[in-house]
């Protein structure tokens, strides 16, 4: 999905997580919670969604950075 605005720039629709890079880091939360005792299974279920809010985050930070320096010239 993109918003309308970028799409009327000609911007392309990101491509989604790769399924085997979202694997490893289940994969490395479920070992850590097993060394740990801990039960990660709500954690694990909500990896999609915590990676996509990650980015989200990164993307905003890199805008305003962009969006900083722009006022500054």
């Amino acid at each position: 999905m993109i918003a309308p605005k970028k799409r009327a720039l000609g911007e392309k629709t990101k491509q989604p997580l790769m399924p085997q890079k979202v694997n490893i880091v289940t994969a490395t939360i479920k070992h850590w919670g097993a060394t740990k005792g801990i039960d990660m299974s709500d954690i694990v279920r909500s990896v999609p969604r915590l990676l996509m809010e990650k980015i989200q985050d990164v993307k905003k930070a890199l805008w305003k950075t962009e969006y900083d320096n722009s006022m500054k010239e």
